[in-house]
């Protein structure tokens, strides 16, 4: 772990990699701010067959809506996409809603770890439980929220999978 690394390296250094890539893990530390994560997402553009990403944003305390930025930039041909959001304190519940919103419609598998981010909240859990109802591609969910996790948002996720119960027939 290496946190003398700005956002902007680890950027130059995604862009750096062969555009065949298929599988990318990344674990970003604390002092990535915005304006990183928005270069790495100028970077990611360029790997067309990225099928895999993995992006570890784990007590990153100066990131917000950037991280939208990073699943806009995604191949539309994602397979699967996990964000460890952990700790990041300034992710809202309108960020939850709208990396849903933004999520490519080849996607398989989604992997969410929100927890200890007090500014998401109930509604934003709902928001993307709700956008995840739309999406009859995904199979495999992994949201870890709690203490967030509301009742509600809960029934919108049990709504989802019921309707991937019933095209899966």
């Amino acid at each position: 772990s290496c946190s003398c690394l700005s956002g902007e390296a680890i950027a130059y250094l995604i862009g750096e990699l062969p555009n065949s890539l298929c599988d990318l893990r990344i674990r970003l530390h604390e002092e990535v701010d915005d304006h990183g994560v928005k270069k790495i997402a100028e970077h990611l553009k360029a790997l067309p067959k990225l099928h895999r990403v993995r992006f570890s944003f784990r007590q990153c305390i100066k990131i917000s809506s950037s991280v939208i930025d990073l699943v806009k930039a995604c191949s539309p041909e994602l397979e699967m996409l996990g964000l460890n959001l952990l700790g990041c304190k300034q992710v809202t519940g309108d960020c939850l809603a709208q990396i849903a919103k933004f999520l490519p419609k080849s996607l398989v598998e989604l992997g969410l770890d929100c927890q200890d981010c007090p500014e998401v909240g109930k509604d934003g859990l709902v928001a993307l439980a709700k956008a995840l109802e739309l999406h009859k591609g995904i199979s495999k969910v992994q949201i870890f929220a709690a203490p967030h996790f509301t009742a509600s948002a809960l029934e919108h996720v049990k709504a989802w999978a019921s309707s991937q119960d019933a095209n899966s027939r």
